[in-house]
Parts: structure tokens; C-alpha cells; sequence
């Protein structure tokens, strides 16, 4: 059996200069499309002094503060890939000691961002307004209507909420070669954009949680909005079976009849056999959302499928490298 030797390199930029910390007790890392928020919790020896200029020795936690920029490298073997990247959020001055970290997304919690209203145009002019700067990937569709940041939305997370709840579209930042990314409307990549994460159970899969669910033990509940120039919303008809999964669907511009058109699609793409659950594995392979994931279970019933990764929960530390990845809706397979 061929043994890994476990790397990290956490890296805190301060007031007293860059900090880096090639140890810990354990890191927690969160990722998902589904929340606006990646974190990520880091657990060191609270007895470490940071010596500055002057010789002269500190108290780690007197050192980190709020706001610092926080990167986290893990890998085997000296091998290291960027997990998160944001800032500190909070350190707890307990044993062992623990300092909070949320990504990019700290910055837009904190933000002033000022009322406007935006009659027509896309998706991007709404989100270059209140998130000048980053790097967009953004699913660019109609405003259809108008759409106003009033005086009590005074965040941009608070305006990326209301496009949410407006338009069905989600947002959170994606780091593309270590860089945030600020996505919206796209939690997915394709085979293009990203390679396909092979997993094998019983190989590369230390935890088999998943359950094998026939199409027609499957109950799905649709529902699809569509907003119209006016200000008009239209609703489907078809609302699928009368329990269930709900599966939400916000398109702008469409008629009644393409509305009905895509209630019936996204009902019968969810109709289908699936694998549920996550799989738990090492640090390797690397996985994170949005990517597909090719999964063999060697099953009768599903020996070989492809799905989204809709989460990944990445741990560190004297325990090992662990990664528990949850899976959404089928991908394209082949």
C-alpha cells in the first residue's frame, strides 16, 4: 500500500506581514452552489508567536484579525491546490484555536451598494453595479420588466438574494486557477470546462452512501416562472405529481405555452433512475461543485451514470484527508 505524506499551507496576510502556518489540527472546508457562502474553519495550536521586525514575539490570535486574507493549500506529497480562498471572519481564542473564514462573499456582506432601478436590459447590468471589479460568469438573460435596489437592500448579497427570489438564479464565487470567479445562473460546468471526476466504489471511495431510487418511486413537483417585459410573471399549469421534490425553474420571456413547454421537460428529466446520497473518499481525486462526476457502482441496476456535484465537505488534519461529495441531477452521459 503506497503511504501519502499529508501537506498544508495556510496563508494569513496581516498588519505585522504575511503569516503562513504549514500545519494544523484540522481544517473544515464548505462548498456548495446551493449557499452563497463557501467557509472554512481552521483549528491550530493556540500557543504559536508570530515574531515581527523588531524580534520581538506575539500571540497568534493577537496577530489574525477580521478581514485578513486567508488562502488554504492542501495536497499529498508537496503537490499543493488552492481549497479556499477568502478572509477571516472571526478567531476564537480557545484550545485548540479556531479562526472562521468565509469566501469572497465576506467582502459583498459588507458592502454599500446604492439604490437604482433598472428598466430592461440583462442580468449583468444589475450585478457590475453592485460587484464592480471581479472577474462574471453570468447566465445572461432579460430583466424582463423592472427591477429596483431600493434604500432598505443596502449589501450586494442582499440584491443577489432578491435575483434569487425574482429570477430563480443562483450566485456565489467559483476560484478558476486560484482567482474568485463571481458566478450567476450557472452552477454547473460541462466536460469542456472542467474534467470529468472518475469514481470507482470500492477503489477510490472509502464511503458508499449512495441509494439506488427507481423512476417511478420518484415523485417530483414543478414549477416554472416566467417574467415578462411588463412586469407580468406566468406560471405552469403542470405541476407534476401532487408530492415530491420541488424543482423550480425562473426563465424570462417565454410564453404560457413554452412555460407548460419546459414544466413537462423539467418533470420528465427528473422522472428517471438515480443514484442519491454522497460517496466519502480521500483528497484525491479533486472534486468540487458544479463539476460531473463519472460514478461506477457496479450495481445491477445502475452499474455506470454520470451526475452534478452539488457539494463537496473537505476535512484535514491528524485524522487524514477526507472528502464527502453530494450529487444533484444527471449530467449528459456518454
Amino acid at each position: 500500500m503506497i503511504m501519502l505524506i499529508l501537506n498544508c499551507l495556510i496563508s494569513i496576510t496581516t498588519s505585522k506581514g504575511l503569516v503562513q502556518i504549514p500545519f494544523a489540527n484540522r481544517i473544515e472546508i464548505e462548498s456548495s452552489w446551493k449557499d452563497y457562502t463557501d467557509t472554512c474553519r481552521i483549528m491550530i495550536a493556540k500557543k504559536i508567536f508570530v515574531k515581527g521586525a523588531d524580534f520581538a514575539s506575539t500571540p497568534i490570535q493577537d496577530v489574525i484579525a477580521s478581514g485578513n486574507p486567508v488562502e488554504v493549500k492542501l495536497g499529498y506529497d508537496g503537490v499543493y491546490t488552492t481549497e479556499f480562498k477568502g478572509y477571516v471572519n472571526y478567531v476564537h481564542p480557545k484550545v485548540p484555536l479556531v479562526i472562521e473564514c468565509e469566501d469572497e462573499m465576506w467582502k459583498l456582506k459588507r458592502t454599500d451598494t446604492s439604490a437604482r432601478k433598472f428598466s430592461g436590459g440583462k442580468i449583468s447590468s444589475i450585478i457590475k453595479h453592485i460587484a464592480p471589479g471581479y472577474t462574471y460568469d453570468i447566465l445572461d438573460s432579460s430583466i424582463g420588466g423592472i427591477f429596483r435596489i431600493d434604500n432598505d437592500v443596502p449589501t450586494p448579497l442582499k440584491v443577489l438574494e432578491k435575483i434569487k427570489d425574482v429570477y430563480g438564479l443562483y450566485s456565489f464565487f467559483r476560484l478558476v486557477n486560484g482567482n474568485p470567479v463571481l458566478v450567476v445562473g450557472k452552477q454547473y460546468l460541462n466536460a469542456v470546462q472542467t474534467p470529468v471526476v472518475k469514481y470507482i466504489i470500492n477503489e477510490n471511495v472509502i464511503h458508499n452512501g449512495l441509494e439506488y431510487r427507481s423512476a417511478e418511486d420518484v415523485y417530483v413537483k414543478v414549477r416554472v416562472r416566467s417574467r415578462q417585459e411588463g412586469g407580468k410573471v406566468l406560471h405552469n399549469t403542470f405541476t407534476g405529481d401532487s408530492k415530491g421534490d420541488l424543482k423550480s425553474l425562473t426563465i424570462p420571456g417565454l410564453s404560457q405555452s413554452e412555460v407548460e413547454a419546459y414544466a413537462h421537460r423539467l418533470y420528465d428529466e427528473s422522472k428517471t433512475d438515480r443514484m442519491e446520497g454522497s460517496i466519502t473518499t480521500f483528497g484525491l481525486p479533486l472534486a468540487s461543485h458544479g463539476q460531473i462526476a463519472d460514478i461506477n457502482t457496479r450495481m445491477s441496476e445502475i452499474k455506470h451514470s454520470r451526475y452534478y456535484i452539488d457539494r463537496v465537505a473537505t476535512t484535514f488534519g491528524v485524522d487524514g484527508f477526507r472528502r464527502v461529495v453530494e450529487f444533484g441531477a444527471k449530467a449528459p452521459q456518454s
